[in-house]
């Protein structure tokens, strides 16, 4: 681990599409130890769109020294408790979705056991809020399914139409066929007003 941190402390600043892809490939490995990652990562996710011109801009070199020193002060992740019950907390925005996993500990202080999301993709971006908040949840579910498919957990969300989603079943294609790969799963959605989800929000 240590030697692929230290790859990435030294990569050089990107030149080339194929240097930020090494570059961003180095982080993905850690991508669950970084919180804001897929926010930090937008703008160089954006020079590996085909037929996009490389341009090596301010943002791009601020996301670059961001993920780098985000290495080495990342925070400290619990240790997942198959006994006890988890807790996704989703949201998104209108670039990325973000979700993070964790769980109550016995001094009822909530512990990340990690940290989860991406940048949408161009199609995603022109999604209704609720389409890309069911996303989020449906990927955040999947992204953890080891530890969430034989235990109950909660969602939290901070957009009501997902409460409404989960339990009706007259809606659109998409979200009617996300719905269905839900049914597996034995979870509550709790909606949380924005203000007090900003884990998830400063993830996506």
């Amino acid at each position: 681990m240590e030697a692929k941190i230290k790859l990435v402390k030294e990569h050089p600043i990107p030149k080339t599409q194929q240097h930020v892809r090494q570059f961003l490939g180095l982080c993905n490995y850690y991508r669950k130890f970084v919180k804001n990652y897929s926010k930090i990562a937008v703008p160089m996710n954006v020079l590996l769109q085909k037929d996009k011109p490389f341009s090596w801009t301010a943002e791009c070199q601020k996301s670059f020294e961001t993920l780098q020193n985000a290495l080495t002060t990342a925070p400290i992740l619990a240790f997942p408790d198959l006994s006890k019950s988890f807790t996704l907390t989703c949201d998104a925005s209108g670039s990325a979705i973000g979700y993070i996993l964790g769980q109550v500990d016995e001094n009822k202080r909530e512990r990340v056991i990690s940290y989860g999301g991406r940048a949408l993709k161009n199609e995603e971006k022109n999604w209704t809020i609720s389409e890309k908040e069911c996303l989020a949840v449906l990927e955040g579910i999947k992204q953890h399914k080891v530890y969430l498919s034989n235990n109950k957990f909660k969602v939290f969300t901070d957009h009501k139409a997902l409460i409404w989603l989960h339990k009706s079943k007259d809606t659109n294609y998409k979200l009617g066929r996300w719905a269905l790969q839900l049914q597996d799963f034995d979870f509550e959605i709790i909606y949380k007003e924005g203000k007090n989800n900003q884990n998830a929000d400063s993830n996506s």
